[in-house]
């Protein structure tokens, strides 16, 4: 399956299938989040069942201000149930995916969404709650796996492969 993939300013996304994967390395911005999200449009454009949305979300990051949790709630909203699954994957500490799982959680419910987001504890376990949800457009495991490997050395971020591969 062809993957397509973008380098943005802090962040990486790759569109398989009917996933889209980012990777995001810098703090969460509005600029950061509109870019992602007209992928995200693009993606649904041509994805009539609806996609799912694979964002890994490393330590160097912050998480998003009051004006951007009200933007991306917006835009989750509107998504619906075209958006068949949120699977977040922060890698990190324990404080940090602390940190990620309940504002992904808060976002998600405040959106009318609390049962299409996941939390994922590694890449494999992400990959997993995305097969969960698979269509038929869906790409496999090993097609997932090389789109996020590809994303995090696209970042720099080349040793978490090694670290969050069995």
């Amino acid at each position: 399956m062809q993957t397509n993939k973008r380098l943005g300013d802090g962040l990486a996304t790759a569109v398989v299938g009917d996933v889209l994967i980012t990777v995001w390395k810098s703090p969460a911005s509005v600029a950061r989040w509109q870019w992602l999200h007209a992928q995200a449009d693009a993606l649904l454009a041509r994805s009539p069942g609806g996609f799912v949305y694979l964002s890994i979300i490393l330590s160097s990051s912050t998480p998003p201000n009051a004006a951007l949790r009200t933007k991306m709630q917006a835009d989750f909203r509107r998504l619906g149930s075209k958006l068949r699954r949120l699977v977040v994957v922060p890698l990190g500490d324990s404080l940090w995916k602390s940190v990620v799982r309940a504002i992904v959680r808060a976002l998600m419910l405040v959106s009318g969404l609390p049962k299409q987001q996941a939390v994922a504890a590694s890449i494999d376990e992400g990959i997993d709650r995305v097969l969960d949800v698979a269509g038929p457009n869906t790409p496999t495991r090993a097609e997932l796996r090389a789109g996020a490997e590809a994303l995090l050395r696209m970042l720099g971020a080349q040793e978490l492969v090694a670290a969050h591969h069995p």
